[in-house]
């Protein structure tokens, strides 16, 4: 599935804003500027290449139901 150019360009700024936020609040790993540089890099990266598939189609209402009920269900014992 292709996905609009929009929108992974929004999800890329959110990506790079997030890690940012990680950097400065010193939760990144790597010390160095070039070992934070390369971990960014890694990140979109992977993002860029996995597969759209990769989380599965999108659930209907139904689904989602059910799955909160499983979990409601299985929180009580």
């Amino acid at each position: 599935r292709r996905v609009p150019f929009r929108s992974m360009a929004t999800a890329l700024w959110a990506l790079v804003h997030g890690l940012a936020f990680l950097y400065l609040d010193d939760r990144l790993e790597g010390s160095s500027p070039r070992a934070v540089a390369q971990e960014v890099r890694d990140v979109v990266l992977a993002m860029l290449s996995a597969p759209a598939a990769a989380t599965g189609p999108p659930r209907s209402g139904g689904a989602i139901r059910k799955t909160r009920a499983r979990a409601k269900a299985a929180s009580r014992g």
